[in-house]
């Protein structure tokens, strides 16, 4: 849910805040694999949707891109073009992210008809 309302807005989610929220320590490899389980459970949940990989707006203070593990899974998936580096790869998916939740009404909520 918070990924989804920071999507909504435009906005990025650091990942020790995600972390934080999920009880874990990011100090801890364990922890950390742990979240990358669940950004990737998430990702693939997303893309079966037709939606981009919400992960992406999950990152990381000091570059506020997501960590590499999107662009491995991105490849893994077949999301990722060929001869894209990952910040390109994430960058893209940051934009698709934001204008793809802009328009995606919240559980219980009509779309608005013109």
């Amino acid at each position: 849910e918070r990924l989804t309302q920071a999507a909504r807005a435009g906005q990025f989610v650091f990942t020790g805040e995600l972390a934080e929220m999920l009880g874990l320590d990011l100090d801890d490899r364990v922890h950390q694999l742990e979240l990358v389980r669940v950004l990737d459970e998430i990702d693939r949940a997303e893309l079966a949707e037709g939606r981009p990989m919400l992960s992406a707006i999950a990152v990381r203070p000091e570059d506020h891109l997501p960590g590499p593990e999107l662009a491995l899974l991105g490849r893994e998936l077949g999301v990722l073009h060929e001869g894209e580096d990952e910040a390109a790869f994430a960058q893209r998916q940051i934009r698709m992210v934001h204008e793809t939740w802009r328009e995606v009404p919240r559980y219980g909520e009509a779309e608005e008809t013109v």
